[in-house]
């Protein structure tokens, strides 16, 4: 916290800490979550509860923060993002000025062990609903299946208006329901994909190409 205020000495840094809304869902019944197991090894990996809960926030409730109702943009980095030179734009005045929406730095595959379920929850959406995705066929393989693709959402800019629009809310609405972020371990980057294209059109996403980053395994050299 210290050489984040440091770094950005000038300018007003708030720091929220949102733990209290790492929770289960209000509609989940006590029975329903006791069901919900502890540890999911998925993939490689032991994905506990808290992780789950995450994944949830950022598709849900990091938008209702009383904090972020005055915000028209966000920018998430993960705590292991690493910006390798500085920014030489206003990101979020570059968003708005191109009249872009949502803006990523690279789209990855998925593990298909910690999506069961989810292309086929969101099939069921979309033809229960009437929908034509906007661009989602980008992201289907031939055989007309998703592909997995994702957003590496630990690099994501993005207006709050989209993501507190009816039309995403309801798609969210109906992906919580099923309880797969809990049981299967459905990501933020797989649903927030799965959302922007189908949801919002390919003319108002803007990939960030031109700046050097790092996380984990992926490298982006301006």
């Amino acid at each position: 916290e210290a050489s984040l205020r440091a770094a950005a000495s000038g300018t007003d840094v708030q720091f929220r800490d949102v733990t209290d809304r790492f929770t289960f869902p209000e509609w989940m019944s006590e029975e329903e979550r006791a069901k919900i197991p502890a540890k999911l090894f998925l993939a490689g990996h032991n994905w506990g509860i808290g992780y789950r809960h995450m994944s949830r926030f950022f598709c849900h409730g990091l938008f209702d923060l009383p904090e972020m109702q005055e915000v028209e943009y966000y920018w998430r980095l993960d705590a292991d993002s690493i910006l390798l030179e500085p920014v030489p734009y206003d990101i979020f005045q570059r968003l708005a000025d191109s009249g872009k929406q949502y803006g990523y730095m690279v789209v990855t595959q998925e593990d298909a062990a910690v999506v069961k379920g989810l292309w086929n929850a969101t099939k069921t959406y979309l033809e229960r609903e009437g929908i034509k995705p906007t661009f989602l066929a980008n992201h289907m393989s031939p055989s007309g299946e998703w592909n997995r693709d994702m957003y590496y959402t630990n690099f994501e800019v993005s207006s709050l208006a989209f993501w507190r629009s009816e039309a995403y809310q309801k798609f969210f609405r109906y992906i919580d329901s099923t309880k797969g972020i809990y049981e299967h371990r459905w990501g933020d980057a797989p649903i927030h994909l799965l959302a922007v294209a189908t949801l919002l059109p390919e003319s108002q996403v803007l990939r960030f190409d031109d700046l050097g980053y790092w996380h984990q395994y992926y490298v982006n050299l301006s």
